[in-house]
Parts: structure tokens; C-alpha cells; sequence
């Protein structure tokens, strides 16, 4: 087993950086498109016959230069993730996230394993900060319990990690996947809308499985191969005396502002044919606007955001941590622009469509 995870590791260390995969993804769909210009299928919707073009020409390549600015401000997870992040971020740098989850872990010993994990689960509503705040949380926890701090560790960085994507609540990541999904619909359908709430319900269920598999794994597995703590130990961050209520505060503001926000979604974010397609829209740009309101009560009671001048500066901080995000974005929109134009997504669509057919599979 040893083996086996050193050489696991070394294979992932090998892994190119994601704009490096978007490169290389890039490279590819110019020189396939060139290799297979003019291959033609008729298309599932509209029955009219679609060909591959090649962007190795004199108009491709025109067009790669002239609509890159294009292609990068109407990238849909940019303005989604970045318009999110504002209030997330904001919730983020005034300590909400991180006393929220070592309130949530404040637990009897015998459901400290099964409440750590369900933390590590719906850490990703904070993005980053479930990495830096629970795993070595879980670690100081168990190890004040007198359990083995490596098992605590596990424990969190599992349900972080391995969860990342399951919540009880809309993280600043469906956005970014709405946008990315909405992206490839739209190659078979233009007017295809994805929203945010889309992937809920399922995110929803999976977290009770996430929480109880990933407890049973830590105490049936994890837990009796290591030894216990030696000695207890107090978390690296005790909660400040002003932690309790500014926590308090901050959930009383939310609770007032969704309440508040019930009459908007009826009166105002309705279509007129009854819909609540407007509401819809406005999901990104809503759980902002709450977390941040959160994040705001919460600093101003618990004194690490003082005034508006502190709010924008945590605002600032955070969308400063997205440039690697912006540069992926970038390349990221070139590429699937350059894959939408040469008709590969739906060429190959229909190409793997009709060999699954020739295969007579039961």
C-alpha cells in the first residue's frame, strides 16, 4: 500500500498545471480541426448539415486575434465567480467562515467524528477557507479529545476535499459550473439556460451519504492504524469573547434579510407569464449580496471590519486572491470559443452517437 500511494503521488506531481492542460487542449482542437475540415453530419436538431471548420486559415486565425477580448469578458463563469466572491470573500475576510465552523464542530465527543466530516462537507459555501481553518482544526480537536490528531486531519481534509463539490447551501462554485455547463449545452442548443440552483437537489442529497461514509471510514479504518494523542491540545485560534454574538448577530441579519427578501422574489423577480425565471437569474448576485450583508454584521460586532472603508479593503483582499482564477479564465475562453467555432462538440457528438448504435449494446 505503500507502494502503491508513493507511486500515485508521484504520477499526480507529474500532472501540468491547468493552464497548461488548457494549452494543450487548444493546440489540439486547431490542429484536429484542420486535420478533419469539411467532415460533415446532419444536426440532431435542425437536421441541416454541419461541418467541421479549420481555424488553420487566413479568416480562423483572423478570428482568434480579433474576438480574444470578446471571448474572455463573455466567458460565463467570469463575471459570476468574480460577482459571487465580492460578498463570499467579504464573509471570508471578516472571520464568519472559520467561527462558523468551529462553532459547528462544538460537539459531544462521541459525534465529534460525524460532525467534523458534515463541516468539512459544507465547507466549500467558504471556497478556500474549509483547507486552511478545519483540517488543522480536526487535527487540535481530536487531539483535546484524546484521539489520534492524524485521524482528525483525515477526517477534515476528506470531507473538504472529497465532498468539495456537495452542500446544503449554493456555493460560490455552481456558478462556474452553470456557466461551464451552460456552455456545452448551448453547442446543441443556443438558447440553453443553466442556472446556479440546478445541481442543488442533488448536492443536498449527497451530503448525508458524504458525512456518514466518511465518519465510518475515519473510526472503522483510519482511526485504529494510528496511535492516540499523547497529549491535549487547544485549537491554534481560540474564539475571541466576541465571537458568540457577533455570530448570533450575523445569522439574526441573514434570517431578517431572506425574510425581507420573500415580497422582492414574489413582486419583483416574477416574470409576467408567473415564472420566477428573473429570481433565477438573480441567484448569483442575491448570495452575494447576503453572505455579504452577513459578513458586514458580523465584522462590525466582532470588530475585524470597522466601516465601509474595511469592508471595500476585504472585498479588494479578496478578489486579489482570483488571479490565477482570471488567468485560467482567459485561456480557458479562448479554448472553448476555438472548439465552438470548428464544430468538434457537436461532430463529435453525433460521430459517437451512431458508433454507440453500430455497437448493439444491450
Amino acid at each position: 500500500m505503500k507502494r502503491l500511494l508513493a507511486a500515485l503521488e508521484s504520477l499526480g506531481n507529474r500532472v501540468p498545471d491547468p493552464v497548461a492542460l488548457f494549452l494543450i487542449m487548444g493546440l489540439g482542437i486547431l490542429l484536429v480541426s484542420r486535420l478533419f475540415d469539411g467532415t460533415a453530419v446532419l444536426h440532431p436538431g435542425t437536421g441541416e448539415s454541419v461541418a467541421v471548420q479549420s481555424l488553420l486559415t487566413i479568416p480562423g486565425l483572423r478570428r482568434i486575434f480579433t474576438e480574444a477580448i470578446k471571448n474572455f469578458a463573455s466567458f460565463p463563469p467570469l463575471g459570476t465567480v468574480l460577482v459571487a466572491m465580492l460578498g463570499i470573500g467579504l464573509a471570508d475576510r471578516a472571520g464568519l467562515f472559520a467561527a462558523a465552523l468551529r462553532r459547528l464542530v462544538g460537539v459531544p465527543p462521541r459525534l465529534l467524528t460525524l460532525a467534523l466530516v458534515f463541516a468539512g462537507v459544507n465547507a466549500s459555501i467558504a471556497s478556500d477557507a474549509g483547507f486552511v481553518v478545519l483540517v488543522p482544526l480536526g487535527a487540535a480537536l481530536f487531539a483535546a479529545a484524546g484521539r489520534a490528531p492524524l485521524a482528525g486531519l483525515a477526517a477534515a481534509f476528506a470531507g473538504v476535499s472529497a465532498a468539495f463539490s456537495a452542500n446544503l447551501l449554493i456555493t460560490g462554485l455552481d456558478p462556474l459550473l452553470a456557466g461551464l455547463t451552460q456552455l456545452a449545452a448551448r453547442l446543441v442548443d443556443p438558447k440553453a439556460e443553466v442556472v446556479a440552483t440546478d445541481n442543488w437537489y442533488f448536492m443536498v442529497a449527497s451530503v448525508l451519504p458524504l458525512t456518514v461514509v466518511g465518519a465510518w471510514i475515519t473510526e472503522r479504518w483510519v482511526e485504529p492504524r494510528l496511535p492516540p494523542a499523547t497529549a491535549t491540545a487547544e485549537q491554534d485560534a481560540p474564539p475571541s469573547e466576541h465571537e458568540g454574538p457577533a455570530l448570533r448577530a450575523a445569522g439574526f441579519a441573514l434570517l431578517v434579510a431572506v425574510v425581507a427578501l420573500l415580497p422582492v422574489v414574489r413582486w419583483v423577480l416574477s416574470g409576467e407569464d408567473g415564472s420566477y425565471k428573473p429570481f433565477f437569474d438573480s441567484i448569483v448576485p442575491l448570495v452575494s449580496l447576503l453572505f455579504g450583508l452577513a459578513g458586514l454584521v458580523y465584522g462590525a460586532r466582532a470588530g475585524t471590519v470597522r466601516d465601509l472603508r474595511g469592508a471595500v479593503a476585504a472585498c479588494s483582499a479578496a478578489m486579489g486572491t482570483m488571479g490565477g482564477y482570471l488567468v485560467l479564465s482567459f485561456v480557458a475562453a479562448q479554448v472553448v470559443a476555438w472548439f465552438s467555432w470548428s464544430n468538434l462538440g457537436l461532430v463529435l457528438a453525433v460521430r459517437g452517437a451512431e458508433l454507440l448504435k453500430q455497437a448493439d449494446l444491450p
